[in-house]
């Protein structure tokens, strides 16, 4: 330490700051990024110091100690007794530590008490932290100052008063406003916790910034974490390092002139450099203990270390970025262009938001930077979704690719883009798969044709998925073939894929990637070497819904043959299309309906003698219903007529059509109460339980 209390050797010393994280599972949110942007500290500013050095900004993410003090014991405000019994605190090199842990992390009800609770974590007061002395041969900290650098030196009375530095200081009060601090100054002491929960008033305005003890216990699970494993990124923040994008982390560089700049507080205007770093969340630069994946990460530790003069770095939206795509990080050359892992791990690729609102003249849109694209390999991104694309018409979306700096060669061709969509990744799938035109470096963004050319766009009718599937499946019929050998055909200005058994009706997927084709011939065009690229992905949608109408009808017929009979036929019919006012168009019917029904009652007994007094009721009713899907039951994205055509022999079609036509047929026949009753001279007789009068019969049949 020197005689005005700054360190001697700061290079070898760090300060950071930690926090718990309250979402855990980093790889269930898919969280793939830290992003931030910082003031460039070393923008010369007029008459301000401007550092000219700089050091290393750590972070930590998985579980730190939580043990400030490094003591292995959790210090607790509130433990220490209000009656002055410091026998059940232990003793510990920076001071006191909690032996037996309160029940309620609370402060004592007596105001007197606070004082005595509220004085950090060593558990010391001012006056105890000048005589505390855990090792006598080497005397109190004030005393080894004193014999260093002497009771007259400026680092003596600056430890006098405070010798731990943990005193609060509220960052209004008229001491600051007399020292004409600025806000640094003001809110230097702001985060210290002894005396940081005293009730007292500031100009009005209740001066304290917690109500509760100060604990090592940041994550407040009762428990001192004192386990160090953990993932590290490290940041340079040295002048020398913070001027390239695609460096160092950094995704953004805005410098903002004078001119555009508000007056600050003393009146000035001053030069600005927001540099934007985006740190890859599953690419850490070292790994420290047992952590082995991004399940529980605990707690964010950012420190800074090797800066040998004083530096001040503003932080600005320091955020989590959760990726609604996900890296594919399995193959997807399927069979066809296998690469060993070691060309696997070659290749880097990030996933990233350009997003027009922090990034300037950028459009926002989805970004896959791919470098050391090996021949035949290719990167993608992927979605989990559930959706119904049978009446869309077309997909579409806008895609661009430039080299990934200004010296890499990447000609047109020498990539391609490709959609997957369907159950899966690499069982169930349609691919669409264009060559990528090259947005040559450094175009105006004012010339949106050239970064967004035509050629690139992915412009298709759905139909084409299915048209190759029928002609797959025709293909695969006569040769042999299983349905998981890859077929690839050319269509439509590109190339399409179909594996397994993709269906429209029920897309779990969409899967966008990259691939450098695979060069297979020496006379092929391609030059077979790695690749360093850009891509955008912009604007995926279906368009062109197909907004079919439909038609229903209903009739019904009913007939009263005098007392013999009534009879009563209705029938309906319903097309495709045909839906109610209060439905959307996607819930419209998917299906052509015939149906009759027949309802009948008779009075048999009418046939008889009505001297005989016979009743004979008697109900007949029958139904039949004929339900045709407008898509194949077995191949649900398409068509039932189209499916039928595709099939060889009258007997595939027969066979296909019983089973995808849902027929019903209700028949019921029925007898109720079946009876003779009494007329002529047996009414004048007296009933007998034995006479046929007293019974009934009923028949039911139904099917």
């Amino acid at each position: 330490m020197t005689d005005g209390g700054r360190l001697r050797d700061p290079q070898s010393r760090w300060g950071g700051i930690m926090r718990d994280i309250t979402s855990t599972n980093f790889e269930q949110q898919n969280i793939e990024f830290i992003q931030f942007w910082v003031l460039s500290p070393f923008t010369p500013n007029g008459d301000d110091p401007t550092p000219t050095r700089g050091g290393d900004i750590y972070i930590n993410l998985g579980s730190v100690s939580e043990d400030i003090l490094r003591d292995g014991q959790q210090a607790i405000e509130n433990s220490v007794p209000v009656n002055g019994d410091l026998s059940k605190l232990d003793s510990t090199i920076w001071g006191y530590a909690s032996d037996v842990r309160p029940p309620v992390i609370a402060f004592d009800n007596d105001p007197a008490a606070r004082t005595q609770q509220d004085i950090g974590y060593d558990l010391l007061t001012d006056a105890q932290e000048a005589a505390w002395s855990y090792d006598t041969t080497y005397g109190n900290y004030l005393q080894r100052i004193a014999n260093n650098l002497g009771a007259a030196s400026q680092a003596y009375k600056l430890a006098e008063n405070d010798p731990a530095a943990d005193n609060f200081q509220y960052y209004r009060g008229s001491d600051l406003d007399q020292a004409s601090a600025d806000v640094l100054e003001r809110y230097k002491n702001f985060n210290n916790p002894q005396g940081n929960s005293d009730p007292t008033t500031v100009d009005g305005v209740t001066a304290f910034a917690t109500n509760v003890p100060d604990i090592e216990d940041i994550n407040r699970d009762q428990t001192l974490s004192k386990t160090e494993t953990y993932f590290q990124y490290r940041i340079s923040m040295r002048p020398q390092d913070l001027n390239e994008v695609g460096q160092n982390y950094i995704t953004d560089i805005r410098d903002v002139p004078v001119s555009d700049q508000a007056e600050q507080p003393d009146g000035l205007k001053r030069n600005a450099r927001w540099i934007q770093f985006k740190i890859p969340v599953f690419n850490p630069d070292k790994k420290v203990g047992p952590i082995g994946d991004f399940r529980s990460i605990r707690f964010i530790r950012m420190f800074m270390k090797d800066f040998p003069e004083p530096v001040v770095v503003r932080f600005a939206r320091m955020e989590f970025v959760r990726g609604e795509w996900r890296r594919y990080r399995f193959s997807l050359d399927g069979t066809r262009d296998r690469l060993s892992q070691d060309d696997q791990e070659n290749t880097t690729f990030e996933v990233n938001a350009v997003n027009i609102e922090q990034n300037g003249s950028r459009e926002p849109a989805l970004s896959l930077r791919i470098l050391n694209l090996e021949d035949g390999d290719a990167r993608a991104v992927f979605r989990n979704i559930d959706f119904d694309m049978r009446l869309y018409k077309r997909l579409r979306m806008f895609t661009h690719v430039e080299s990934a700096g200004p010296t890499d060669d990447l000609q047109d061709g020498d990539l391609t883009v490709f959609i997957r969509l369907g159950a899966d990744y690499d069982q169930n799938y349609y691919e669409y798969q264009i060559p990528m035109e090259v947005t040559p470096w450094g175009t105006s963004a004012e010339e949106r044709e050239v970064i967004w050319p035509a050629a690139n766009e992915l412009n298709f009718a759905l139909d084409i998925l299915r048209d190759v599937k029928l002609e797959r499946n025709r293909a695969y019929r006569q040769s042999g073939q299983v349905i998981s050998d890859p077929y690839t055909v050319n269509r439509s200005g590109g190339e399409v894929t179909v594996v397994g058994q993709p269906n429209l009706g029920n897309v779990r997927t969409i899967l966008i990637g990259v691939r450098n084709p695979k060069r297979r011939l020496l006379t092929d065009a391609d030059d077979g070497m790695a690749k360093n690229a850009e891509v955008w992905i912009n604007e995926l949608r279906l368009t062109d819904f197909d907004q079919q109408g439909g038609w229903a009808a209903n009739a019904r017929v009913a007939a009263k043959l005098a007392d013999f009979a009534n009879v009563s036929v209705s029938g309906r019919t319903s097309s495709v299309g045909f839906g109610s006012l209060d439905q959307s168009v996607s819930e419209f019917q998917q299906e052509e309906v015939y149906a009759y029904d027949l309802q009948s009652s008779f009075e048999l007994g009418k046939f008889f003698n009505k001297d005989i007094g016979l009743r004979i009721p008697m109900f007949y009713g029958t139904s039949e219903q004929w339900i045709n899907p407008r898509f194949n039951p077995l191949d649900p994205d398409v068509e039932f007529d189209r499916a039928v055509d595709n099939l060889e022999t009258e007997g595939q079609r027969d066979s296909l059509r019983q089973a995808s036509q849902d027929y019903t047929r209700r028949r019921s026949l029925n007898f109720t109460n079946v009876r003779k009753e009494r007329t002529g001279k047996r009414a004048q007789e007296t009933p007998q339980v034995y006479d046929i009068e007293n019974f009934s019969a009923t028949y039911s049949f139904n099917e």
